[in-house]
């Protein structure tokens, strides 16, 4: 059963420490953009993921040890939050705001696309270098 709405803004009042102040739909049922005074981002129940989003996910918590973003298959609610880890989400699976997108699903900002894909190679290669200068 997928958690509901209250379930998720709890989530994301207990991770970004305050009331939820806005709620963005996505192009993903059930998966919303939350926003705290302190900060936001994407709530997420795992449900809501395909098994190949979810083994995706998984790897790259494997791959950077990224302790920011919870491994989807040890928590039923995922949280990415607004300045770094919504960049893991978006390129993994492509779930983004309503707000980004045209009415056929394409994304409104020219190069969007291509601007993700090179901030979460950068970010990547950025949580690999830290995992391997702790090790």
């Amino acid at each position: 059963m997928s958690p509901t709405l209250a379930q998720l803004k709890a989530v994301a009042e207990r991770t970004w420490r305050g009331p939820v102040q806005s709620i963005d739909p996505t192009n993903r049922e059930n998966v919303y953009f939350m926003d705290t005074p302190g900060h936001g981002g994407y709530v997420v129940p795992v449900d809501s993921l395909t098994q190949d989003e979810i083994e995706k996910i998984h790897e790259y918590v494997i791959q950077t040890g990224n302790s920011f973003v919870p491994d989807p298959k040890t928590h039923q609610i995922i949280v990415f939050e607004e300045d770094c880890e919504y960049r893991v989400l978006e390129f993994l699976t492509g779930i983004c705001r309503t707000e980004f997108l045209d009415e056929h699903g394409n994304y409104r900002i020219p190069g969007y696309k291509n601007r993700l894909e090179s901030a979460f190679v950068k970010y990547y290669m950025k949580q690999i270098n830290r995992r391997s200068n702790n090790v």
